[in-house]
């Protein structure tokens, strides 16, 4: 019995073992494709996954899942813009204006305490 026959060629996603995280272009590139498609479910964010690893793949990267791209952009959107005079990376701005642009096309928005007032 030749056992090489059962095993499975399992195929890789992520980053490299011992790579670091999203560089600032490839979030950049993230946030244009979440941009271009406003993804308000699943499906949206499949086609931005496709069209994120068509670009990492032309660029030597491996393949992301959707969760690890969905996951990155809702980091970015959490990141609190800094206090006091504090600068604010570009692409955490970046980040926030986009999920107000998916959240203007759903029909949703923040509510504050005073929205609830008696």
């Amino acid at each position: 019995i030749d056992l090489d026959d059962e095993e499975e060629t399992k195929v890789k996603c992520g980053w490299p073992q011992g790579a670091g995280n999203h560089s600032i272009g490839d979030m950049n590139v993230l946030l244009e494709y979440v941009e271009e498609e406003l993804p308000l479910g699943q499906q949206g964010w499949q086609v931005v996954t496709a069209k994120f690893n068509k670009w990492a793949s032309q660029h030597g990267w491996p393949d992301q899942k959707t969760m690890s791209l969905e996951t990155k952009f809702k980091q970015l959107v959490r990141t609190p813009k800094p206090t006091g005079t504090g600068v604010c990376p570009p692409e955490v701005l970046q980040a926030h204006h986009v999920d107000d642009l998916i959240n203007e096309q759903a029909g949703t928005h923040e509510l504050n305490d005073s929205d609830f007032e008696d």
